[in-house]
């Protein structure tokens, strides 16, 4: 629930862009983004250590890091050119951007988030490996 209200909220100054003419909207608009957006990524990795193994982990954030890079290098250069043909048009694109960038939720909503119960129970292991963890863990940090 928290991850849906943080996405929904970074995105929600920028609907009202239509109507507000003061370039400081639109800098406290990113800055709300941003912050709302960086404070979500600690619940975001959360999310995906509980419900995804190693390896699927790895390679869903690696497509998702790339995805968002390409984007992130491709959009802005294609929206710079609908908005030199049109001056006007920023007054749209970034609603429609945000409205877009908000659909994710959907499937958000889907996901299902195991209780730290289920998850110890998931992740049981042998009594040795309880036994000795611990002492590794001390043995690294003392390294």
């Amino acid at each position: 629930p928290n991850l849906i209200s943080t996405t929904f909220l970074s995105h929600l100054p920028f609907f009202f862009l239509p109507w507000i003419d003061s370039p400081w909207y639109l800098i406290l608009a990113a800055s709300v983004y941003m912050m709302l957006e960086r404070g979500a990524k600690p619940a975001w990795m959360e999310l995906l250590k509980r419900n995804l193994e190693s390896g699927e982990r790895e390679t869903f954030f690696s497509r998702v890091a790339t995805t968002s890079y390409f984007s992130g290098g491709l959009l802005p250069t294609l929206f710079g050119v609908l908005m030199d043909a049109s001056p006007g048009s920023w007054r749209w694109i970034f609603p429609a951007v945000s409205f877009m960038s908000i659909l994710p939720i959907l499937m958000q909503k889907k996901l299902v988030i195991l209780n730290k119960e289920e998850q110890i129970v998931a992740e049981s292991t042998s009594l040795w490996k309880q036994v000795k963890e611990p002492w590794i863990k001390s043995l690294a940090l003392l390294k």
